[in-house]
């Protein structure tokens, strides 16, 4: 039996339903399993009712009627609550008139406050309150709210790479308060993975916020933020928020000046932290005291793997102490030093340490003041060594003498793996070039140089004329003489443009239609020697001074003892060097 709402209301007056109306189970019973639904339907036929000016819903003041009132009250009751799943607080007053109910437009309402839509979608209203929440705490609200409460200008590229696995911002001035509005919705940021924020000056205050990010934030594995004027305390909050951290993999925190204490808490976290494979540190002012630290992490962290401490300020005692970290690490992979002053003395430690260690594969000694003795020693090293494969020590004073005991050791090393051996800007002699085209025809071999020591500069060795590697004016001077120029022909013909200057390119052009046998590392230093002001350009008052100058350096060694007593002295110390080298090497044996 099915009964409509509005067929339901009539019955409510009408004192010949009672029969029908008892006919309803009770409260108690399973009313839901009825099939009795409380939809209202408007037909053109019945008008809704309302309740005023309607005599028909007016209550029956006989007392036989009083209790089907209540009745009908009882049924109403048990079937929008049990239909509508609804609870009305105050359906516990009995008293409840059912003049107070009303149905109009679809909607029932009660002195309670109860309302409801009988035809409204629950599930799609639902969906639509989640979808508004979901986007009022998107990352791309959070962030505009936060440059907004910050007083920021909100980065469209932000927002467009918000999703993507790799976001890089160089140098864009963020500031402090850009990298806060930032970090805000990268706490929560399931996407990127590498995030380059080099140069943007975040300063220690900004360091804090990118702490809090990183403590929070699972996802990033490559974070560089070089270049940024951290300073001790802004490298100690991100140290600290790393203690613990098993996500990051790699951070550059080069260029920051963290200074040499500041390497205390970079030290504490690699002593804890297990997951950091890379990290960079050049160009931070580190010295002594901080090599010492670096001394310690080493020998207890075995998970790092590469460690940029170029262009510090680690000398002899800094440099022994780094060697005898990277001597009982075996983590390590790649170890780059270059621009320090490690000389002889960290060099003999650095030979040592090759010898004991078995992980590192990668040496960068560049621009650290290596003599020929001191490559002597990391020769001796390379002997045994059968892990090490690119070693890069170029740009440092090692002679003919060096050069030749490094590549002497790799050849006799049957076990090297050696594949790239770099000795930029030193010269060579010929019997490094046939052992070095032996070992490339034999090995997988690279081997960079500036080339050989031509005859001149080898028949001339050790004489006043010397100069012709250590001061290359004096070439120039043999050209000038050879033409019969004058110094302001010279001047006038390698100026091209009439400017009064001579650039580097119009000096590489004009010696090189001279046919001047110079490298470019010789112009270079020609430059250097003659640009008194620092503009990278020559003028003429500039090549007079430079003139005096020669010719002073050529005074003084016309005083000095002949030339015969300077070459026997030059073979003699040659000799000397010959000698250690070769007993470095045989003593390996």
């Amino acid at each position: 039996m099915s009964i409509s709402n509005s067929d339901y209301l009539d019955m409510l007056v009408d004192t010949d339903s009672d029969k029908r109306l008892l006919d309803i189970e009770p409260i108690g019973s399973s009313c839901s399993s009825r099939t009795i639904t409380p939809v209202i339907t408007s037909t053109p036929s019945r008008r809704t009712p309302n309740l005023k000016g309607s005599a028909k819903f007016q209550r029956m003041s006989s007392a036989a009627s009083s209790q089907k009132s209540n009745l009908d009250k009882v049924a109403l009751k048990n079937i929008l609550q049990s239909r509508l799943l609804i609870t009305q607080a105050d359906y516990e007053d009995d008293d409840v008139d059912i003049d107070l109910i009303s149905y109009s437009n679809g909607r029932m309402s009660s002195a309670t406050d109860y309302e409801t839509d009988l035809d409204m979608d629950y599930e799609e209203w639902i969906a639509e309150e989640e979808n508004t929440l979901r986007d009022d705490s998107s990352q791309e609200q959070k962030y505009i709210h936060t440059c907004n409460e910050t007083g920021t200008i909100p980065v469209s590229y932000f927002l467009r790479h918000i999703k993507a696995t790799t976001f890089r911002m160089r140098y864009h001035g963020l500031g402090p308060l850009g990298v806060k509005a930032l970090c805000t919705p990268l706490k929560e940021n399931h996407d990127i993975e590498n995030l380059d924020l080099e140069g943007n000056w975040i300063e220690k205050e900004g360091a804090g916020y990118m702490a809090n990010m990183i403590r929070e934030n699972m996802y990033i594995t490559d974070i560089n933020i070089a270049e940024n004027r951290l300073g001790r305390d802004g490298g100690d909050a991100i140290c600290e928020s790393l203690m613990k951290n098993e996500i990051l993999k790699s951070l550059n925190m080069s260029g920051n000046n963290l200074q040499d204490a500041g390497a205390e808490k970079i030290c504490a976290m690699l002593h804890r932290n297990t997951c950091l494979k890379h990290l960079y540190l050049s160009n931070n002012h580190f010295e002594e005291q901080a090599a010492h630290f670096f001394k310690e992490a080493l020998s207890h962290n075995e998970t790092l793997e590469t460690l940029d401490l170029g262009w510090n300020h680690f000398r002899t005692n800094g440099a022994v102490a780094l060697a005898e970290g990277v001597q009982e690490n075996y983590g390590l992979k790649s170890l780059l030093v270059s621009m320090n002053g490690f000389s002889e003395a960290g060099s003999e430690a650095l030979g040592r340490a090759l010898k004991h260690n078995r992980g590192l594969t990668e040496l960068d000694v560049s621009y650290n003041r290596i003599n020929g003795t001191g490559a002597g020693h990391i020769a001796l090293g390379l002997q045994t060594n059968d892990v090490l494969k690119v070693l890069k020590i170029g740009y440092n004073p090692v002679g003919e003498d060096g050069c030749l005991a490094l590549i002497i050791a790799i050849s006799k090393n049957d076990q090297s793996c050696m594949t790239r051996l770099d000795l930029s800007d030193v010269f060579v002699t010929p019997d490094f070039r046939d052992i070095q085209k032996k070992l490339e025809a034999e090995r997988v071999l690279t081997v960079l140089h500036a080339g050989l020591v031509n005859d001149h500069e080898m028949t001339e060795n050790g004489t006043i004329l010397e100069t012709f590697r250590r001061n290359p004016y004096e070439k120039l001077k043999k050209h000038i003489r050879s033409s019969g120029y004058r110094l302001i022909d010279l001047f006038k013909d390698f100026d091209k443009d009439g400017s009064n200057t001579i650039t580097k390119e119009e000096f590489t052009r004009g010696l090189q239609l001279a046919e001047v046998k110079i490298t470019p590392s010789e112009i270079n230093q020609l430059i250097g020697l003659l640009d008194l002001n620092g503009d990278g350009m020559v003028d003429y008052s500039e090549l007079v001074f430079g003139d005096k100058e020669y010719r002073k350096f050529l005074k003084a060694g016309e005083q000095a003892p002949d030339d015969r007593k300077i070459q026997q002295d030059h073979n003699r110390l040659s000799q000397k060097r010959s000698d250690l080298v070769e007993s470095m090497l045989s003593s390996a044996q």
